[in-house]
């Protein structure tokens, strides 16, 4: 799922039969949190079992914001902090990405592969 909330029209698809981890990625500002959390329950509805939430964009971490993750009861796979390299390589030169970056991408990764 990228970009938008899941529609009526999905729920009638079948799109998530074959679904084993949904990974919602959302930016931590309140208007991203009501997507997620809409696409969270929506989820749920529709029986997907693991789904996970991956913070970006984080310039700084809202302890405020966390409390509300969790009292959500979604697993927060990890915290991709803002990094100007990759704001500065989407112009056409390929992506890079500071080093702290590339560590927290792979780990969320292993993460992933422990449990699926």
């Amino acid at each position: 799922l990228v970009g938008s909330e899941m529609c009526i029209r999905d729920r009638t698809r079948g799109t998530t039969k074959g679904v084993d981890y949904l990974i919602i990625v959302t930016e931590q500002s309140w208007n991203s949190f009501d997507t997620t959390k809409r696409i969270f329950n929506l989820a749920k509805e529709m029986g997907v079992k693991n789904i996970a939430l991956v913070l970006n964009k984080v310039k700084h971490l809202s302890l405020e914001f966390l409390k509300e993750i969790d009292s959500l009861g979604i697993k927060l796979l990890g915290k991709i902090f803002w990094d100007q390299k990759i704001e500065s390589s989407d112009l056409g030169q390929g992506i890079k990405a500071s080093k702290a970056t590339l560590q927290e991408i792979k780990r969320i990764a292993d993460m992933l592969k422990e449990n699926v």
